[in-house]
């Protein structure tokens, strides 16, 4: 299906980045170029110039306040962004 993964994770705690790349990039599964962002605001411009195949949220960032209106505008902002999310088409 896929040659390879474009995935952004968005997460701007450096270790917890490292050791999730590490895990994602040490898989015998398809392999995964990761672009990283540490803001949501960052995350969401590089989506704009960019096509990525997954996203991989922190919902604790330092511009998402973790609830309310910044994070519904965030992942908004995230959803509007993806080219086509598939629908579950399982039995």
């Amino acid at each position: 299906m896929f040659d390879f993964l474009r995935l952004i994770l968005v997460e701007d705690n450096p270790y917890d980045a490292d050791l999730i790349i590490e895990l994602l990039t040490s898989c015998d599964a398809t392999p995964v170029q990761v672009t990283c962002a540490a803001r949501l605001s960052q995350a969401l411009q590089m989506m704009d110039e960019q096509r990525f195949d997954m996203v991989l949220l922190d919902l604790g960032l330092p511009d998402s306040d973790g609830r309310g209106r910044q994070l519904q505008t965030g992942l908004g902002g995230v959803i509007g962004r993806c080219q086509r999310v598939p629908e579950d088409r399982g039995g």
